[in-house]
């Protein structure tokens, strides 16, 4: 007889089939478990810029690194997205991680300063460093620099570092935010090697506010007119300003800091310069330029030219960024005016004089433009006799300004930067330009004349005649 197949134990057994159910349900499970979790993204960062900002970002190109040799090379502009604090306006949990533990922070730097003559000043109140920079981050070179749109003060659109705490722009907008809307927070340190008083030069645009802070303690409001020279202690103190720019057309701000110095004039200045006891055939350059970067800043580049020199900078105000090529001047004389100085190398003597130079009156000796004008209503021909129209004759003002020959100059015609000298004062370079100035006056002459003859215009009776 033949025996029934008894089949699986799979068929047979209702207890193993129910098993291998289970262990197929949880297997399924933990796959889908592992699936989901590699597929997720890591959570969008809450630090990112307003949106209305986002197109501005991606158009903005990292300043060029200047050479190594540069001291102002750990303080040009490194630009970075913001990282926000956590209790910025509207936001989520951002990490500020931008202290680093072992680095002085700004709380306790202020804790530690042996305030002196600033405790005369009343606190800062409400500073904008508490919700911008909650970790009190100081950097080590130059001034961190938040930008800001008013509307939206807690969320800065992004940080850069510079040199100096300055902006000059002649746009309505900046980073894509409206200039009426434009505010900017700057700290830095300013380090004191020895007590001493120390000035300080704003200038502002228009309607603009801003206070300055050292170590917390308010010098400057926008209602002031100034601020007056203070005595720093030796040490470490912060410097903070917040400006708010509220003019429609431009953006203008910048302070200048650094010791309290002797003011020279043209009576005096030959003086000072003999008890440096310079070489004896030491020259003047003198430099300017026409326009400044975003930052106020003007770039001299030195020749390689050894002979040691006086640099002479007769316009202000400005930041002065020298580039020396290893041949530092012996002295600089800087117009009084807010302006600052960063020399690569040996810094050397700093006099402050107190006679400026207008652009356009030096801007004549490059092309030898005579500063002559004609009276249209008379046809009177006249001319200035400053002597900044001479190149022979600025230069004998150099000598008994300074007591040392003018041996260059330069202009920076178009640009923020220039190489000095860019002309050689000499007898030829001089007689050229006097033989242009000359054949120019003549035209000049010529052109007024013939405006002159046409009688005296009146605006009475300016249409008669005219009628067809």
């Amino acid at each position: 007889m033949k025996r029934d197949n008894p089949g699986s134990l799979w068929q047979q057994s209702r207890n193993f089939r129910r098993l291998g159910y289970i262990v197929f349900c949880l297997a399924l499970l933990l796959l889908s478990s592992r699936f989901f979790t590699s597929g997720q993204h890591a959570p969008v960062s809450s630090t990112s810029p307003p949106a209305q900002y986002q197109a501005a970002a991606g158009n903005l190109a990292p300043a060029a690194v200047p050479p190594a040799s540069v001291p102002l090379a750990a303080a040009t502009i490194s630009e970075q997205p913001l990282e926000l604090p956590p209790n910025a306006k509207g936001l989520g949990t951002a990490e500020t991680g931008n202290v680093p533990p072992h680095l002085p922070t700004l709380q306790n730097i202020v804790a530690s300063a042996d305030l002196g003559e600033l405790a005369q000043y009343p606190p800062l109140q409400d500073p904008w460093g508490d919700t911008l920079n909650p970790g009190g981050g100081v950097p080590d070179r130059g001034y961190d620099t938040y930008y800001l749109d008013a509307n939206e003060p807690a969320r800065p659109y992004l940080r850069r570092n510079h040199p100096f705490p300055a902006i000059w722009h002649n746009q309505s907008s900046y980073l894509n935010i409206p200039s009426e809307n434009f505010a900017v927070y700057w700290i830095g340190r300013l380090e004191v090697p020895q007590t001493a008083r120390y000035q300080f030069g704003v200038v502002q645009r228009g309607q603009g506010q801003a206070r300055v802070s050292i170590d917390r303690r308010v010098i400057k409001k926008s209602d002031d007119a100034g601020i007056p020279d203070i005595e720093l202690r030796r040490g470490s103190h912060i410097v903070e300003i917040e400006f708010l720019n509220n003019e429609a057309a431009q953006i203008g701000f910048y302070l200048t800091t650094r010791p309290t110095m002797p003011l020279y004039t043209a009576q005096n200045l030959a003086d000072a310069l003999k008890a440096l006891n310079l070489p004896a055939d030491t020259v003047v350059y003198a430099a300017i330029t026409e326009y400044v970067d975003i930052n106020s800043r003007s770039e001299l580049h030195i020749s390689a030219d050894q002979r040691p020199y006086i640099l002479f900078l007769p316009v202000g105000p400005r930041n002065w960024d020298i580039r020396t090529d290893n041949n530092p001047p012996q002295a600089v004389i800087l117009y009084h005016k807010p302006s600052t100085i960063q020399i690569d190398g040996k810094e050397p003597p700093l006099l402050q004089w107190d006679q400026g130079i207008p652009y356009a009156a030096l801007a004549r000796l490059h092309d030898g433009t005579p500063d002559c004008y004609c009276t249209a209503t008379s046809g009177t021909f006249k001319c200035n006799r400053g002597g900044f129209d001479d190149l022979g004759t600025f230069a004998a003002q150099v000598r008994t300004w300074t007591g040392y020959p003018l041996a260059g100059i330069s202009f920076g015609r178009s640009h923020y930067h220039t190489t000095v000298p860019e002309i050689a004062v000499t007898r030829t370079n001089i007689e050229k330009s006097r033989r242009l100035s000359a054949q120019q006056m003549a035209e000049m002459r010529e052109a007024c004349r013939s405006t002159g003859s046409k009688g005296q215009r009146d605006v009475n009776t300016l249409m008669k005649g005219s009628k067809s």
